[in-house]
C-alpha cells in the first residue's frame, strides 16, 4: 500500500479518538513485541507515538545546524526501548550499535541517520528529524522505503510513527534481512518519501557492519505426506541479540496459500512471543505441481542467554479448512551450547 492509498482509506474511516488514546495507553503499558505468524509480509506501522511529559516544551521551527540541534536532543531512556526494539536495546546495552552521521535535507526538513546495526537476520536504523514539519492532527509519521522497494524483501515500504523530542522527532526502523549469505550486505539503501504532509526525497546509503554470528546446519524434515506438504529446517543463526532459523516449505501449487505457523518455547516451557516468521528468502520455485519457498524466522530477543535450548512447534493451516484448525507437525529442539 503506498502513501496515497493509505491516506485515501484513512479519510473514509471514522476514528473514535478517545478509544484510540485509551488503546495506545494500554499498548504502552503492555509493552509487548508480538509478531503474527502469517507467511505473507504485511505493511504495518512501526513503533508507537510517545508524547513528551512536559507540556511546556516548545518545538523549534528554525532549522538549526545539524551538529548543534541533534547533539542536544535529550531522550527519555533508550530510543530502542521507546520503539520496543528488543534487539536494538540489547545491542545498545552491549555497545554494539554503529554510530553514523549521515544527513539529508529537503522541503525544509533535515533527517540524520545516527546509528545502525546488523545482527544475524535483523537490520536496525535510528534517525532524528529537525525542521519545518506539517502533520495532520499531530499524526507524526513518515513514509520510507529500503532496498529500493525490492518486492522480494518483506516490509520494504512502510509508514513509521515518530517520537517527539525537545527539538525535533526521532524513530527506529527495524527490518528482517532475507539474504542467505549474511556477509553480502554492506550497506542499506534507505529513502524517506514523505514526512507528514510533505513529500520529498531524503536518500541515504547506510553503512552496515555485520556483528559476529554462528550458523549451524540442521537438515531436519517434517512431512504431511497425505497433503503433499514438506517443511525442512535448514540451519539456525545465533547473533549477538537475536536468533534466526532458515526453513523451506513445499506445497501443492494449487495450495500455495497454506501457512506454516510456529510456536516456540524455552527450556522452562515459557512461550517466546517476540518472533517474526515467513520472511521470504527469494522467489518461489515451481517443480511440476509443487511450489517451493525458502523462508526465515527470527526471534527478536537475546534468548540464548536465557535458555540452553528452544523447542519449535510447527503447524499447518490449510486453505480449505478453518484457519484455527491447524495440523501439528513434530517439533524440533535447537541447542545453543553445541
Amino acid at each position: 500500500m503506498n502513501k496515497h492509498e493509505f491516506e485515501k482509506i484513512k479519510q473514509t474511516i471514522e476514528v473514535p479518538e478517545e478509544d484510540v488514546r485509551q488503546a495506545i495507553r494500554k499498548g504502552i503499558l503492555m509493552g509487548k513485541n508480538h509478531e503474527t505468524y502469517f507467511k505473507s509480509p504485511m505493511i504495518r506501522p512501526k513503533g508507537i507515538i510517545l508524547a513528551m511529559a512536559s507540556v511546556g516544551i516548545i518545538l523549534s521551527l528554525a532549522i538549526a545546524p545539524v551538529s548543534q540541534a541533534f547533539a542536544s536532543i535529550p531522550f527519555i531512556g533508550s530510543l530502542y526501548s521507546q520503539f520496543n526494539d528488543l534487539v536494538g536495546r540489547s545491542l545498545e546495552e552491549q555497545g554494539l550499535v554503529t554510530k553514523i552521521n549521515e544527513v539529508s535535507e529537503d522541503q525544509g526538513i533535515q533527517i540524520a541517520i545516527t546509528e545502525a546495526y546488523y545482527d544475524g537476520g535483523v537490520i536496525g536504523v535510528a534517525f532524528e528529524m529537525n525542521g519545518l514539519f506539517d502533520f495532520d492532527d499531530n499524526n507524526r509519521s513518515a513514509f520510507y522505503q529500503i532496498f529500493n522497494g525490492d518486492p522480494n524483501i518483506a516490509e520494504t515500504k512502510e509508514l513509521i510513527y515518530l517520537s517527539e523530542t525537545a527539538t525535533g522527532l526521532s524513530g527506529v526502523i527495524s527490518i528482517a534481512s532475507n539474504v542467505d549469505q549474511l556477509e553480502d550486505i554492506e550497506s542499506v539503501p534507505l529513502e524517506f518519501l514523505s514526512v507528514g504532509k510533505k513529500e520529498g526525497t531524503w536518500k541515504f546509503n547506510v553503512p552496515i557492519q555485520n556483528l559476529p554470528y554462528v550458523e549451524t546446519d540442521l537438515q531436519i524434515t517434517r512431512e504431511l505426506s497425505e497433503e503433499n506438504i514438506v517443511l525442512s529446517f535448514e540451519s539456525y543463526i545465533v547473533g549477538e541479540a537475536s536468533v534466526a532459523f532458515d526453513y523451506q516449505t513445499t506445497f501443492l501449487a494449487s495450495e500455495k496459500n497454506n501457512q506454516i505457523r510456529f510456536q516456540i518455547y524455552d527450556e522452562q516451557g515459557n512461550e517466546i512471543s517476540s518472533i517474526s516468521t515467513g520472511i521470504s528468502r527469494g522467489e518461489d520455485k515451481i517443480d511440476g505441481n509443487l511450489i517451493i519457498s525458502k523462508n526465515r524466522g527470527i526471534i527478536l530477543d537475546k534468548i540464548q542467554d536465557k535458555t540452553s535450548y528452544i523447542d519449535i512447534f510447527p503447524s499447518v493451516a490449510l486453505i480449505d479448512r478453518d484457519p484455527n484448525d491447524t495440523i501439528p507437525l513434530e517439533p524440533i529442539r535447537i541447542y545453543f551450547d553445541e
